[in-house]
């Protein structure tokens, strides 16, 4: 059996503008300034901001808050002194803490946006496979002799199959480090390091008539 190894971490990291996702927002008052965190997100966010202030008074150090998805609050409101012209500087970082129903919700759009590109729709049986691997080989003959249609994909000679394979399992199981080929997609569930291929087909023939 001809394995792939591998160690994936499933990682949110699109870089942006820092204002696409979170902006710092002030308002002035007559007595001081109000800062607001705005996360226009989709997911829940934990931000940290960090100010260079002079003569502005109620800053204690940095300020961590968690916002929610698509919100605003008040990271802090700071008070004038009388008389004294005034300064600040704002720096921040924030880092995505989804909840678990929107954790739920980012696999589901990440399944839809990946059997849209496989065209899961019409391909019900996809099959993912190693170059040189005997047990693929194996599987491709027998759901030719069932006669069931499918899409035989190499992730060997082609990287972007390859990490849509991974990602498909990592959702399933996002501590697994090794799998077995082949790995196949029926009908949007993912199966991989299957142990007797002769009987997984024969019951994937039964279920697809």
């Amino acid at each position: 059996m001809r394995h792939l190894f591998f160690l994936f971490l499933l990682v949110c990291s699109i870089v942006r503008a820092q204002n696409e996702d979170v902006e710092i927002r002030t308002h002035e008052t007559e007595s001081g300034l109000a800062l607001y965190a705005l996360n226009k997100t989709a997911v829940q966010h934990e931000i940290t901001l960090n100010l260079s202030v002079k003569n502005l008074s109620g800053y204690q150090g940095p300020i961590t808050k968690m916002v929610k998805a698509k919100d605003s609050i008040q990271m802090i409101q700071l008070s004038f002194q009388e008389g004294m012209p005034w300064s600040y500087e704002t720096n921040y970082t924030y880092t995505p803490t989804p909840t678990e129903e929107e954790q739920v919700q980012q696999k589901e759009q990440v399944k839809k946006e990946l059997f849209g590109f496989l065209d899961t729709k019409n391909n019900p049986i996809i099959v993912f496979y190693g170059e040189g691997c005997t047990r693929s080989a194996y599987a491709k003959e027998m759901l030719e002799k069932k006669k069931l249609a499918f899409k035989y994909l190499n992730v060997t000679t082609n990287d972007h199959y390859n990490k849509i394979m991974q990602e498909l399992v990592l959702l399933k199981d996002p501590d697994i480090t090794t799998i077995g080929y082949p790995v196949f997609l029926v009908n949007g569930e993912i199966d991989y390091s299957i142990e007797n291929l002769r009987w997984y087909i024969k019951e994937l023939a039964s279920n697809m008539e």
